[in-house]
């Protein structure tokens, strides 16, 4: 971008720039290929694995055992859904 011109009258110096474009050459790369002798696959292999089981204890508020309460009783009577 250019400096701001001596002749501008605007107090911002970006209302009298100009841009000057110059031109550039391209630049050319030559990237190399590599071709595969075949499409990409996938093959299922089985692990072995096996079950555990844990307990959970949650905490449960007041407000939030009410309020599921509600909903359920909201559910179960068809006024909600």
């Amino acid at each position: 971008m250019s400096e701001k011109a001596p002749d501008c009258e605007s107090s911002d110096p970006n209302d009298c720039r100009y841009w000057c474009y110059k031109p550039i050459p391209a630049k050319f790369v030559t990237v190399s290929q590599t071709v595969l002798k075949s499409d990409a696959s996938t093959t299922k292999t089985v692990v072995p694995g096996y079950e555990k089981t844990y307990t959970k204890k949650v905490m449960v508020s007041v407000l939030q055992l009410k309020l599921s309460m509600y909903l359920l009783f909201m559910v179960l009577s068809r006024k909600l859904f």
